[in-house]
């Protein structure tokens, strides 16, 4: 797919102002875009926060816990995640 794109003269200016070393206009534009994605996603990240803000997590049972030789099991199921080396006891 190719897009088409006419950058007015601020355009190159944000451009030009933001191109990294070796980079190519597309490159920028690309990084432009993962930028645009991520405010996106913390906006509805923000949105889930107020709407769930009022919510008790300490009345729910945990997903998890950690045995004795501090593996983690999963609740309610057979699953164990060993440990690391550095996080055992």
């Amino acid at each position: 797919m190719s897009v088409g794109f006419r950058p007015t003269e601020e355009d190159l200016r944000v451009i030009e102002a933001n191109r990294r070393e070796d980079e190519k206009t597309s490159d920028v534009i690309r990084r432009a875009l993962r930028l645009l994605d991520r405010e996106a996603w913390e906006e509805r990240a923000r949105a889930d926060m107020h709407r769930l803000g009022n919510e008790d997590l300490s009345a729910e049972t945990d997903a998890w816990e950690y045995d004795t030789d501090g593996n983690v099991r999963i609740s309610g199921t057979n699953l164990t995640v060993p440990a690391r080396s550095q996080d055992r006891p």
